[in-house]
């Protein structure tokens, strides 16, 4: 779709903010998407890669095959590497949000820089407290550690922003955030003690690593479905194209009398003209 071009020879901005807001409900799709088919799609590259028996977990993958082209290994490395991508790629809806899944996504390109040790194959490991712990594993716990924080404690951030019709569904998405929060903090670390005691030969180990990813998937999908209600997302990217239009900055007080005084001095579209409502109501939050 070709943008517009209003009368100061802009894109238009309903355009723009159209593109912008798809790339974010992509970005949140993808994320889930690969979570949901992480354990299918592992399990049958190691079928095609003639892998004689499903592991104790998907980590363990990454030592397996019956052809000697370790095409689970690759498979495994790649979705991490995706993942890691996509949580450092996504903007979070504050800073706070947004160092954490930073540092999530690092954490996981360690989780696969440094693979998990089996019988015969040693992984990295470090000493904390007089125990040895596999720096694959700690990293992984610590990656979704940090992802049920945002999830539990960061929820709110957004579901403010809920329109009037939509209020009554607040305690339902806050509900259900808990339920993934719980999911994806304790299923990791069951899975790490599990391999720690176990020695990874545990079916439990690989049950506990797919509902963490099914918690990881199940957070992104409802969070795309939770900021299209709100448009959350779009009206912060009205409120900041509107703000920048205006020489105006976070800490504005001007009036919405002023504002529409700026308006007329700068002929914006009579689209733009319309929000006026809107943008006051958005300033009001960020004042």
């Amino acid at each position: 779709m070709k943008p517009t071009v209003t009368k100061l020879g802009e894109p238009d901005l309903d355009v723009m903010q159209e593109h912008i807001f798809s790339t974010y409900i992509t970005l949140r799709r993808g994320l889930a998407l690969i979570a949901f088919l992480f354990p299918l799609f592992i399990i049958g590259i190691g079928l095609i890669d003639e892998v004689a028996r499903v592991p104790g977990s998907f980590s363990a993958y990454y030592w397996e095959s019956g052809t000697g082209r370790y095409l689970p290994r690759i498979a495994f490395v790649g979705l991490i590497f995706a993942l890691a991508s996509g949580l450092y790629l996504y903007k979070g809806f504050t800073k706070r949000e947004n160092i954490v899944l930073n540092v999530a996504a690092i954490l996981a390109v360690v989780v696969a820089f440094f693979p998990t040790g089996t019988a015969g194959h040693p992984g990295a490991s470090t000493s904390f407290l007089g125990f040895t712990i596999s720096v694959h594993g700690a990293s992984a716990v610590a990656m979704f550690l940090l992802l049920a924080y945002v999830v539990f404690f960061l929820k709110g951030d957004t579901l403010r922003y809920l329109p009037p019709a939509y209020r009554d569904r607040e305690q339902s998405f806050r509900r259900a955030y808990s339920l993934i929060a719980l999911a994806m903090g304790v299923a990791p670390v069951a899975a790490f003690v599990l391999n720690e005691t176990l020695g990874g030969g545990s079916r439990f180990v690989l049950l506990a690593e797919w509902v963490a990813l099914a918690a990881f998937g199940t957070y992104w999908w409802t969070k795309g479905k939770e900021l299209k209600l709100s448009n959350a997302t779009r009206r912060g990217l009205l409120m900041g194209s509107e703000a920048e239009a205006l020489g105006l900055t976070k800490a504005s007080k001007d009036s919405i009398g002023a504002i529409g005084e700026k308006r007329g001095v700068l002929s914006l579209t009579e689209d733009v003209k319309s929000d006026l409502g809107d943008l006051g109501t958005l300033e009001a939050h960020t004042a």
